[in-house]
């Protein structure tokens, strides 16, 4: 085949070589899309997974939150863990009442309120047994001081009326009246008559 011909040959075949391509290049581009929108949808898949499971956690998190933080009752163990992480001592015999602590939001130490009844115990006896432990001298303060109006302190039975007086003690430097520094201590010696003592714990969190 010469001339012409040959010429009009060599084009058809090109067009049809062209055409193959193009054909064959649509199908690899499909195939490839194909692909492409598997593959996402995968993607999507596991994103919409994790957004799920992250969510279960968060949600699980926030009702552990909600059971855990608040304050909460705690028995006589509890109050005598208390005390020993505290470092404080109550006078032998004193007989535990009752206590609350209050967990911290989320770092630091918890807040204790802590009743015992000591019958005939002094001001000078419980701030003897806890000298050495950072306690400073014994002041005398009204009852409804601000130290003294924690409604846990109420909720576990600190009551005003009639008392006679209240003796404290402190491991801060702020006037005895007032509320505790954070990571400090107090006792409260609440004389309710000849006889009857009250001692409260009060130990504030960070």
């Amino acid at each position: 085949m010469t001339g012409p011909a040959l010429l009009a040959g060599t084009e058809r075949a090109v067009q049809v070589s062209a055409g193959r391509l193009d054909v064959d290049g649509r199908q690899a581009l499909l195939v490839r899309g194909a692909g492409i929108r598997r593959y996402c949808g995968g993607v999507k898949a596991r994103q919409h997974l994790v957004l799920a499971v992250t969510a279960a956690f968060v949600l699980a998190g926030c009702g552990a939150f909600e059971n855990d933080l608040g304050p909460r009752d705690i028995n006589r163990d509890g109050a005598e863990s208390a005390l020993s992480e505290l470092r404080i001592s109550v006078p032998e015999g004193a007989r535990f009442i009752a206590g609350i602590e209050s967990p911290p939001g989320f770092v630091g130490s918890s807040s204790y309120y802590i009743r015992f009844g000591t019958p005939g115990s002094t001001p000078t006896t419980v701030a003897a047994l806890n000298t050495a432990n950072g306690f400073g001298d014994i002041h005398r303060i009204a009852c409804p001081s601000p130290l003294l109006t924690n409604e846990s302190l109420q909720k576990i039975g600190l009551q005003c009326d009639g008392v006679r007086g209240v003796s404290v003690i402190r491991t801060d430097n702020e006037p005895a009246e007032q509320t505790l520094t954070p990571g400090r201590e107090a006792i409260a010696v609440v004389n309710e008559g000849s006889s009857a003592t009250q001692l409260f714990v009060i130990a504030e969190g960070t």
